[in-house]
């Protein structure tokens, strides 16, 4: 009795809230929140890494899950403000923890979808340079964009100087390949299965020498039928 005397004075205080959601309007929430995680998004990817094993890895996954959530409803009910996790822990651990765990939460979410889609197999993963002249490649891009030359201690029996970002992310390369007639972009494209890639870009009526394992993945290039070359990368997990 006193707990709900509680909450109906914290209702107050917060503006009213109400029970208004309807059934269907908790189920729409429910399918956004899961699709917004990225819980089909990056489903794909678990099975291909665990197989079958994934329902294990789910299930313990949605028993801590569970565990959250059902703590988050107690202490809602009991303080039903809005706001979700922020307003618990401003009122039991401060203004400053309920400051820093609204904006982590929010930067988690961020960084979690972004990384989803830039992983995801078809996306983008990096742009090479092959030229038979590196050294004013490695002058001109740098001077132009602003960008910081690298080593690449993994493949030392390749000519590649990573270009970085000033904040040290990796953006492209510049890889010497004597003998070769001009300067080209290589663009790579991240694929699931590098072998399987190659199949379909066979069977589609492109060309390739096949996959080969390097210290990144299996990787390999390969020509479209209009005669564009660029790479694909399953990368090692």
């Amino acid at each position: 009795m006193a707990q709900d005397d509680t909450a109906q004075q914290d209702g107050a205080s917060t503006g009213g809230l109400r029970r208004d959601l309807s059934g269907r309007q908790v189920g729409m929430i429910a399918l956004g929140g899961s699709i917004g995680t990225g819980l089909f998004l990056s489903s794909g990817l678990a099975i291909n890494i665990a197989g079958p094993a994934v329902v294990i890895a789910y299930a313990i996954a949605a028993f801590a899950a569970l565990a959250l959530a059902y703590a988050l409803a107690e202490m809602v009910v009991v303080h039903p403000e809005a706001g979700g996790f922020g307003p618990i822990a401003q009122r039991y651990l401060g203004g400053l923890a309920g400051f820093v765990q609204r904006w982590m939460y929010w930067a988690a979410q961020g960084v979690n979808i972004g990384s989803e889609v830039v992983g995801e197999p078809g996306a983008v993963l990096r742009h090479d340079l092959n030229t038979p002249m590196p050294g004013p490649a490695r002058e001109f891009y740098p001077a132009v964009f602003d960008l910081v030359l690298d080593r690449d201690e993994d493949q030392p029996e390749l000519d590649l100087t990573p270009l970085r970002r000033p904040d040290g992310h990796e953006v492209a390369g510049v890889l010497a390949t004597p003998g070769a007639p001009r300067s080209v972009w290589t663009t790579t494209f991240e694929v699931a299965d590098a072998d399987e890639a190659v199949r379909l870009v066979t069977e589609a009526g492109g060309d390739s020498d096949g996959a080969h394992t390097t210290v990144r993945g299996r990787t390999a290039v390969v020509t479209d039928p209009f005669g564009a070359r660029f790479a694909l990368t399953a990368r090692a997990r």
